[in-house]
C-alpha cells in the first residue's frame, strides 16, 4: 500500500473507533456490526501496526455491542 492509501485507511478507522468511543450507548443493529467486524478484520491483516491496533479496537468496541 502506498503510504497516502495508509494515511487515508487509519484516519478513516480512527474515526470509526472515535464514534463508537463517543457513543458507547449508541443503537447498532446486526448489518451495521457485520460491517464494522468485516472492516476490523481487514485492518488487522494490515502491516502497520497503527492501522491494526485500529482493527482491534473496533473490534473489541463492537464485540460489546
Amino acid at each position: 500500500m502506498k503510504k497516502k492509501d495508509e494515511d487515508d485507511l487509519y484516519e478513516v478507522a480512527s474515526t470509526i473507533n472515535n464514534v463508537l468511543l463517543l457513543n458507547p450507548n449508541m443503537p447498532i443493529n446486526d448489518k451495521i456490526n457485520k460491517n464494522l467486524n468485516q472492516i476490523a478484520k481487514f485492518l488487522e491483516k494490515n502491516k502497520d501496526p497503527l492501522i491494526v491496533n485500529q482493527g482491534e479496537q473496533i473490534a473489541m468496541r463492537t464485540s460489546f455491542l
